[in-house]
C-alpha cells in the first residue's frame, strides 16, 4: 500500500517510473494474475480535486462455492492522511469471461458473469443482481491510444443495464459504474456515477510496466492491508498457527471448516484493532480424522480462505 498526497498540485518526494511503446501481451484479455497493480486520478466532480484510486491484485482466496477466485483489493486516497476507502471485490477467469463472486441468497451460484470477451455489442445477460442494475452487456468496441500508456490497443466497454418490461436502460439510474477494458491491460477507465471518472496513468501487468507509476517511501510499522498467511507448520498435529493482519479495526472471524464446509472451531468471533494477530489451532478434544482442513478469515467485505492439512 502507498501513502499518496495531492499530486499535480504538490510535489511530494515523488519517484516516477515510467516505460514507453511497451509490447501488451495479449493473451488474457483482463489479466488478472497475482501481484498485477493498476494505478488510476480522476478530478472528484463536485470539489475537482484530484484522486487517485489503486487496484491490485493480493492473492486468491476459495470461496463458499468451492471456486478460486482473484482477491482484488481497491483503496483510494483523497489526501496525505492515508487510504481514505479500502474495498475488496473476488474475480475467476474461465476461458473469455471474466466471474465476480456475489455472497447473495438470490444468486444460487455465488456468482455471475461480469466480462464477456466473446460476446458482440449490445449484447446484454442476467446476473443475479440487486435491482435496478439486473443486466450486464457490453456497449461498444473500438480501438484506443492511451497518451499516459503511450500504447495502443482493442477496447471494449461494459455496462449495467435495466430491463423492466419495456424498455432496456443502459446505465440505469443507481447503477455503479461503466467500466472501458482494455485487450491485455484491465480497466482503462472506470466512470462512477455522481463522483468521478478515474483514469489509467500506470500498470504493472505480468511484471512489465506501462506508463507511470507514483512510488512514496512506505512506513514499515504500519499495516497497510490485509493479509492472511499460511499456517505453520503445515501438515499438522496436533498444534498450528495461524497469523493475519488487518488496516482497519472491525468485527473479526476466523473459523475452521472441514472438506465438507461443515464448521470445526472458531477461534475469533470478536471486534479487534487494526494489526497483526496469530492464534493457534488444536486438535485435542476435537475428533477430526486426518485430511484436508480450511480456515477462513472475516474482517468487514474482505474474506480470505486457505487450506492446511491435518496429519495423524
Amino acid at each position: 500500500m502507498k501513502k499518496i498526497g495531492l499530486v499535480f498540485s504538490l510535489v511530494l518526494f515523488l519517484v516516477f517510473y515510467s516505460h514507453n511503446s511497451a509490447q501488451i501481451d495479449t493473451s488474457d484479455y483482463f489479466p488478472i494474475k497475482t501481484g498485477n497493480y493498476w494505478e488510476y486520478w480522476g478530478l472528484e466532480n463536485w470539489t475537482t480535486e484530484w484522486i487517485m484510486m489503486t487496484m491490485e491484485t493480493i492473492g486468491d482466496t476459495l470461496m463458499s462455492n468451492g471456486k478460486l477466485y482473484q482477491i482484488f483489493e481497491e483503496i483510494t486516497y483523497k489526501d496525505t492522511l492515508g487510504p481514505w476507502s479500502i474495498n475488496y471485490f473476488y474475480l475467476r477467469s474461465e476461458g473469455k469471461r471474466i466471474y465476480n463472486y456475489l455472497n447473495y441468497d438470490s444468486c444460487l451460484s455465488k456468482e455471475f458473469i461480469f466480462y464477456d470477451f466473446d460476446k458482440v455489442d449490445s449484447t446484454i445477460w442476467p446476473i443475479c443482481y440487486e435491482y435496478p442494475s439486473n443486466y450486464r452487456g457490453i456497449e461498444n468496441t473500438s480501438f484506443y491510444y492511451s497518451s499516459t500508456l503511450n500504447i495502443q490497443f482493442e477496447g471494449k466497454v461494459f455496462n449495467w443495464v435495466e430491463v423492466n418490461g419495456i424498455d432496456t436502460i443502459w446505465a440505469p439510474m443507481g447503477s455503479p459504474y461503466v467500466d472501458f477494458i482494455g485487450k491485455g491491460i484491465g480497466i482503462i477507465n472506470r466512470f462512477i456515477w455522481d463522483y468521478c471518472s478515474f483514469d489509467l496513468y500506470g500498470a504493472k501487468i505480468n511484471n512489465q510496466i506501462y506508463g507511470t507509476l507514483t512510488s512514496i517511501d512506505d512506513n514499515q510499522n504500519i499495516v497497510k492491508r490485509y493479509y492472511l498467511s499460511q499456517n505453520y507448520p503445515n501438515p499438522f498435529n496436533p498444534t498450528t498457527k495461524i497469523s493475519w493482519q488487518s488496516p482497519i479495526g472491525s468485527w473479526q472471524t476466523l473459523k475452521v471448516y472441514d472438506i465438507l464446509g461443515n464448521e470445526v472451531a472458531t477461534l475469533v468471533n470478536e471486534y479487534r484493532h487494526a494489526g497483526s494477530y496469530n492464534e493457534e489451532f488444536t486438535i485435542n478434544n476435537l475428533q477430526l480424522s486426518s485430511g484436508i482442513y480450511f480456515y477462513q478469515l472475516r474482517v468487514g467485505d474482505f474474506i480470505e480462505t486457505k487450506k492446511m492439512v491435518l496429519l495423524k
